[in-house]
């Protein structure tokens, strides 16, 4: 993979992909297993940010994956 690219694209993917909607998940989460209380009210936004954030983080994996065959196919040439 280009080194130039790489620094950008992995914390697009892994940030955005699966950290961000982890942390929005945890943050609904964890007064019901924590405290046994109520779960937190249900915000339109974190869902709209979680069903957005999924796919785009998927996107930006499967272009950092299909990019470097890519370039593996260049190079080994």
């Amino acid at each position: 993979m280009d080194q130039e690219k790489a620094p950008g694209e992995y914390p697009l993917a892994v940030g955005v992909g699966i950290l961000l909607p982890l942390s929005l998940e945890v943050y609904e989460l964890i007064p019901r297993y924590i405290g046994h209380g109520e779960m937190r009210q249900h915000n339109p936004w974190i869902s709209g940010v979680l069903t957005t954030s999924v796919p785009v983080g998927g996107f930006a994996m499967r272009y950092v994956v299909i990019y470097a065959g890519q370039i593996a196919q260049v190079v080994g040439s």
